[in-house]
Order: C-alpha cells, then structure tokens, then sequence
C-alpha cells in the first residue's frame, strides 16, 4: 500500500521536484522484493547523472546502500555510504545515519576498532543526549571504549617492542624507510595543496576557481596561506611574533651571534638521529612494555569472549600470550579461560588446558573443580537466595569473618545454581582478607577475577589484586 501511495506521489505532475524525488527514495524504502533493487540502483544511478539533482546526492547514494544491504553486497553498502559522506550535498545529519551504518558493517565483521571510530564520528556531529538514538548509539560506543584503549595500547607497546629486538642497522633502516615515505606524503599533500589552488592553476592553463578577487600573489591565496601555517607549525610549532622567534629560551641568546647562526632549520621528523635516541634501552622501561602488553593481551582476550563472543579472536589473542612468557599470575588464569573456549567448540584442546591446570596447579581451586567435573557458573534457580545473601553480609559488618566463610561454604551446592554466586564469593574474599593471610585474600580474589571476569564482580576483584601489587 504504501509503496503505490509513493508511486503516485512520484508521478503526480502538480508536485515539486524535489517532492519526487524524495517520492522516489520511500519507494526504495518499502521495496522487500531483491529482484527490484537493481532496477530502482540504476534509476538512482540516472537520477545523479543529470546535473539538476546534485543536492540529492547524498540521499540518492545512502538509499543506494540500504538496497544493496538488503541483497547482502556488503562491499557496495559501504562504498555508497562512504560516497554518501564524501557528497557535498550531504547535510550533518544525514552523515550520522552513514556513520551509524558503517560502524554496524563493521562491528558484524568483527572490525571493533572501526566501529567504535565510526560511531564516535555520530557522536562528534550529534551530542544531543536527549535523543534516543544518539543514546543508543553512546551506549555501543561506550562498550567498545575500552577495547579501544586495550588495542592501541597493544599496537603501540607492540611497535616499540619490535623495533627494539631490531639490530642497529635494521634499525636504522626501518627510520630512513619511514622518513622517506613521510617525505613523500609531505609532498603529495603540498602538490594537492598547489594544483587546487588558483596559483597553482594560473600556471597550469587550469580553471580552478580564485579564491581571492584581489589578485593571483601567493598571500591572496587563503589555501596556499592555510597549508603554508600548517606546515610552519608542523615544524615550529606555536610561536610569537617577534625578534628570535626561533629560539624558545632566550636566556641563552647572545646578541651578537646573527639570527642565521644561531639555529639550524631542522624539521625533527626528519631526523634519523631524533628517531634513533627515542629507542628505549632502559631495563625498567622496556620491562613496562612488556608487562602491560601483555595485559592488554589478557584483557583483550577475554573482552573478545565474554563481551563479544568472539572466540577465534580470544584464542588468538590468549594463546599468543602464553608464546611471550607472562607473568606468572596470568598463566594460569589464560588456561582456564582457554580450557572453557574449547569445550565450548568441543574441541580436544580443551582436555590439554585441562591437563595443564590441574598438572601445573594442582593445588589450586580451578584444579579441584576441574576434578570433581564442576559446573562454575550455572543458570540461576532458588528464591530465597537474596534473603540468604543479606544475612550473611549482616554478619559480615558485624565482624564475624570466619563464620561468614563457613557458611558460604556450606551453601556451595545451592549457590551454584544462583546467578548471585558472584557477590557470595566476592564476599567470601573479603572475609578472607579480614582473617586469614595476605596469599589467602589474593587467592581468593584471584578466582573472583578470572570466573567472573565480565561482571561487575569480577571487575572489582581484578582493581583489588592491581592494589595489592
């Protein structure tokens, strides 16, 4: 029905243009029939070729891509989103829906980084909280925020540490390779700078449009003058207007040395050396490095599972940790999480994590469990659970930690199948730390973190142990 009220929208003569052409777009809208999609692609497609429709541009190609969406040409629906944005015509608020689209594109291809860049270009245009949209759209960036810290981090330390284990000439050779080929996007970038620019034209026979009437003179030309600052600032930085301006300590200025003479004309970025003495040597620092990239490795691994149930990426991630010898800390807590990975695939690895944990760990509680063939977290069932749970932490605050532990223990077979299972040994840790050793808390804290790495409690657990290191 609605695609026919359209129809004659499109076809009655008394309408605008412009009211046909938007006619034309809601019967894309309503089109469910694929076999029609290419059909209204190539009207769209015509409707751009004339020159009068340039202001629907970004609309004809966003609705290009929805149709493409709806026959899964995945590649199409982004390079038409990607021409929606780049349209002149595109308006700031057709470019969130582009954005919005392109970070679910890629959020189902597992691109969480671009994603996350994407849907903070929506928030970067529309900061509008009271829209729902826009808080849904938060909401999605606001998971990927901190995956996003985790995998720059991992990129940096990871670059830093490669070009370390590098010898001097490589790496040296990998600096002159990168200055050469900044070198070359300079100079891209100037030539792009020249050729649009009515200087540049003026010599070229082009008929670039003047971009000042006064006249043809480089400081007439506002482009040439924005990328000439740009560059004076890329190597200067921020400086005042006045005599010296070179130098930034003027206490050591002799006044009798010429300004020629006193400083050489170097853009760092140029420099080998500059690169070269940036090098970590220290022990410390590179031992830093590798610590938190590791982390990051952990940490990452198990956001890709637990988060996103992505597991091929947290096997990746997890089993190129164990390759770099971690931390002891992290070793045992990446086997549990791979033997869970597994046997969720029901792969026969599952049973070599095992054998690792209860070989290496036999004293350990994820050992035990593993031995007695326990489930660690079960569906939830019972209905006084949260009445238990209450008095239990009532006797908590009133200081009787040991009996707090036994009755934990002693409600451990109804509590596995009690979705509040993680406060009761979040508490039981806590308890722990009151009375028994400093190892003991850890311990305790240790099986809260890795179990239930993904709710709150797990969180909180994982901040306490970096407190106690």
């Amino acid at each position: 029905m609605a695609k026919k009220t359209f129809l004659k929208l499109a076809n009655y003569k008394s309408a605008s243009y412009s009211f046909k052409i938007h006619a034309q777009i809601e019967i894309a809208k309503n089109e469910s029939n694929t076999k029609a999609i290419e059909p209204l692609i190539l009207k769209f497609k015509k409707l751009m070729a004339d020159g009068t429709n340039k202001k629907f541009e970004g609309e004809l190609y966003y609705q290009m891509a929805l149709l493409e969406a709806g026959r899964d040409s995945i590649e199409r629906t982004i390079s038409y989103l990607k021409k929606s944005l780049k349209s002149e015509s595109t308006d700031a608020n057709q470019k969130t829906y582009s954005y919005e689209k392109l970070g679910d594109f890629e959020f189902k291809r597992s691109n969480f980084l671009k994603a996350g860049s994407y849907y903070d270009s929506v928030l970067q245009i529309n900061k509008n909280k009271q829209d729902s949209r826009i808080r849904i759209i938060s909401r999605k960036y606001n998971n990927l925020a901190n995956l996003i810290r985790l995998e720059n981090l991992l990129k940096n330390n990871d670059s830093i540490l490669r070009i370390v284990s590098l010898s001097k000439e490589d790496q040296k050779k990998f600096f002159e390779n990168h200055i050469a080929d900044l070198k070359a996007a300079d100079q891209q970038r100037a030539q792009l700078a020249l050729n649009s620019s009515t200087f540049g034209s003026s010599f070229s026979g082009g008929s670039a449009v003047q971009t000042n009437a006064k006249g043809k003179w480089y400081f007439y030309n506002t482009q040439l003058i924005a990328f000439g600052k740009a560059e004076f600032e890329k190597i200067w930085g921020t400086r005042p207007l006045e005599d010296n301006w070179r130098i930034s300590d003027k206490t050591q200025l002799n006044t009798k040395t010429k300004d020629a003479e006193i400083v050489k004309d170097v853009n760092l970025a140029y420099e080998l050396s500059a690169y070269l003495s940036a090098i970590p040597t220290k022990r410390i620092v590179l031992d830093s490095l590798t610590y938190f990239r590791n982390e990051a490795l952990y940490e990452t691994g198990i956001i890709y599972k637990e988060q996103f149930k992505n597991l091929s990426l947290a096997i990746g991630r997890l089993e190129r940790l164990l390759t770099l010898n971690p931390a002891s800390d992290l070793v045992l807590p990446t086997y549990y999480h791979l033997y869970q990975i597994f046997t969720e695939l029901k792969s026969d690895q599952a049973e070599v994590y095992k054998n690792n944990i209860i070989s290496k760990y036999p004293g350990s509680r994820f050992a035990q469990i593993l031995l007695e063939n326990k489930q660690l977290i079960p569906e939830n069932k019972g209905s006084n659970i949260e009445a238990l749970y209450r008095d239990i932490y009532n006797l908590y605050k009133e200081n009787f930690y040991k009996e707090v532990v036994n009755q934990i223990d002693q409600l451990s077979p109804m509590l596995q199948e009690s979705k509040l299972i993680a406060k009761f040994e979040l508490l039981k840790a806590f308890a722990i730390g009151k009375y028994l050793s400093r190892e003991a808390y850890k311990n305790a804290l240790e099986f809260v973190s890795i179990n239930y790495a993904n709710l709150e409690e797990g969180i909180r657990a994982k901040e306490l142990l970096k407190q106690i290191k």
